[in-house]
């Protein structure tokens, strides 16, 4: 599987792919019984990349970059190819970085990046 986030290779382990339908429930009394209808406006998509970084220096970390450009709040470019099954190119928003170092291998380091659908 093939991961680019923000012009950045990425050595991805795991991918989670997760939508959100952004809805409204309302309440109603029709003909005395109770409703309960929902308009839905669309949805949202969202993906958590579990990645790793060997030996690389936090200056030159994707983590630390990422976490930086979440603050800024700009969206990136997100590409995932994993022919034939799953394919996408399109814009995000970074909304969080965990980072976790395993004991006993400080060199190691390994992040999750969760990335959500910007608007078109």
């Amino acid at each position: 599987m093939g991961v680019t986030l923000n012009t950045k290779s990425l050595n991805a382990e795991g991918l989670d792919i997760g939508t959100e339908v952004v809805a409204s429930d309302v309440d109603k009394w029709v003909s005395g019984t109770y409703q309960r209808s929902r308009s839905t406006y669309g949805y949202v998509r969202s993906w958590r990349i579990d990645c790793s970084e060997n030996n690389v220096t936090w200056a030159n970390s994707a983590a630390n970059s990422f976490q930086t450009t979440a603050k800024a709040g700009t969206a990136v470019n997100l590409t995932i190819t994993d022919p034939p099954d799953y394919e996408v190119n399109l814009n995000v928003y970074i909304v969080g970085v965990d980072i976790a170092y395993e004991s006993g291998a400080p060199a190691v380091r390994r992040f999750t990046v969760t990335c959500q659908e910007a608007p078109a």
